[in-house]
């Protein structure tokens, strides 16, 4: 839940925006990253909060970033140390929201931005720092007690109480909008994926492409999976497949096309730490940097996994 700061927080906050702060003393600046560190622990920042009221777009954005890392250099601290100070007496909830203020981080264009190299590792510590507690503590007992080990929550089918005809319509609307689809979600032969060429919702203008389709599903499946079903924080990153094979099966008067797929991706944390080591700045291009011991440490944290695509095609199956 977002907290409503007082109202030397919000002055605080508008004076960032419209660039009347700039700590020029170690114990301003100190005083400056407590107080937005205290700000986040509210939950001020928290599922957009700042970006609502300010435009900030999140509590590391634009120029709160730059001033944070200003004021570490000034206070020769670091807004990381401030933010785990200001955190020792802290709950699990209060933590939870710098967590929710931190999830666009790979977003922001200052993370991307050569002129801040030092912004990602000192992110991503934070960002490792309040997940660990998470870890440990606030999300087993957020899932009935089930034991979450790191970023590692298990890689799991869909499960939804709505179908996937309007799981996917929902999440993907703009891209494919509603699908000729029935059935379940396509992980075994009982539980297929139906595709209908009779649908209402199939152009009959141009011929129907069952085939093409059940790629296309596949497609939205692989991202519903490891990222619309995945619990805060824990989507997938720079996901990769490739079908491996296509085999027929008929039973009955029931045609079946049966896809495999070798996926691959990084966890969250994972990936945002290799991509920390790359671009920052100690990464590629400097001389301490070794090309093959992060592309080995990158091929050690990829997850790799296959999944089966049942689909019933007998409504298309024999079409030229």
């Amino acid at each position: 839940m977002r907290g409503k700061p007082s109202v030397d927080r919000i002055k605080l906050i508008q004076s960032v925006m419209s660039d009347q702060i700039n700590p020029t003393s170690a114990d301003d600046a100190a005083a400056f990253m407590h107080e937005i560190a205290a700000i986040a622990f509210d939950g001020y920042f928290a599922g957009g909060g700042a970006y609502l009221n300010f435009g900030v777009g999140s509590w590391l954005d634009g120029k709160l970033t730059v001033l944070l890392l200003r004021a570490g250099k000034l206070s020769q601290s670091s807004f990381v140390k401030v933010l785990i100070g200001v955190g020792a007496d802290k709950s699990l909830d209060e933590w939870k929201n710098v967590v929710d203020g931190y999830l666009i981080l790979q977003d922001l264009p200052c993370y991307k931005s050569n002129l801040l190299p030092e912004l990602p590792l000192e992110a991503n510590e934070i960002w490792r720092v309040a997940y660990d507690l998470m870890h440990r503590e606030w999300w087993p007992k957020a899932h009935n007690g089930q034991l979450i080990s790191g970023a590692n929550f298990p890689i799991l089918p869909v499960t939804s109480s709505d179908s996937p005809r309007s799981v996917l319509a929902r999440h993907f609307a703009s891209d494919v909008g509603e699908l000729p689809i029935q059935g379940g979600w396509g992980y075994t032969q009982e539980d297929s994926i139906i595709i209908d060429k009779y649908d209402p919702v199939v152009d009959r203008s141009v011929p129907f492409n069952g085939i093409r389709l059940e790629k296309i599903i596949a497609e939205l499946r692989i991202s519903e999976e490891l990222v619309f079903s995945r619990p805060l924080g824990h989507c997938l990153m720079e996901i990769k497949w490739s079908m491996t094979t296509q085999r027929l099966h008929c039973s009955g008067d029931k045609s079946y096309d049966r896809l495999t797929f070798e996926i691959s991706a990084f966890h969250a944390t994972d990936w945002i730490e290799l991509k920390s080591e790359y671009e920052g700045p100690y990464g590629y291009g400097t001389p301490g940097f070794d090309v093959h011991t992060h592309e080995q440490k990158r091929e050690e944290r990829r997850v790799r996994f296959t999944r089966d695509f049942w689909y019933d095609i007998t409504s298309f199956f024999g079409d030229n």
